[in-house]
């Protein structure tokens, strides 16, 4: 019994000690800052693969080609409130690189965020149920994703 309580314990403490969730993005509560330029190239980079993959879908499924607007706004709408833990797990990947990044890291890992993030049954929901975005929706995909606010708390909080 004392040796099952030992491995148990010591299991508990190297669990805490590795990373636990793997290449997956995990939910964090603050962002990191790559500086205002390398922050617009990685969101714009993510929201070209994402409204890539809408436009492939729609291309697809000529049926859903009317509600590719939404899903454009669902795309911005997701690097909007999920930057946070994208930015996190950004950090993590420049950090295996082991030297200093240039823009075209920065761009790259955002396409790889982007497809990693990429969620094709979103898109057959929002045909099914004939989502259109509303005006408010429409004028929040015209903004820029370079120029998307931050809404977490952290160091710009």
């Amino acid at each position: 019994m004392k040796g099952a309580v030992v491995c148990f314990v010591v299991t508990i403490a190297a669990l805490q000690w590795t990373d636990v969730y793997g290449h997956r993005i995990s939910n964090v509560n603050s962002n990191k800052d790559f500086g205002g330029v390398n922050n617009g190239v990685m969101k714009t980079a993510i929201v070209k693969a994402l409204h890539k993959k809408a436009t492939v879908w729609c291309r697809q499924h000529p049926h859903g080609r009317p509600y590719e607007p939404f899903m454009r706004f669902m795309n911005v709408q997701r690097v909007y409130t999920n930057w946070n833990n994208m930015s996190t797990w950004a950090v993590k990947e420049l950090r295996k690189m082991h030297r200093r990044p240039v823009t075209r890291d920065y761009e790259n890992l955002g396409r790889r965020i982007g497809e990693h993030t990429y969620m094709r049954h979103v898109y057959e929901v929002v045909s099914e149920m004939r989502i259109r975005p509303t005006p408010d929706q429409i004028r929040f995909t015209n903004i820029k994703p370079a120029n998307l606010p931050l809404r977490t708390p952290g160091r710009f909080g």
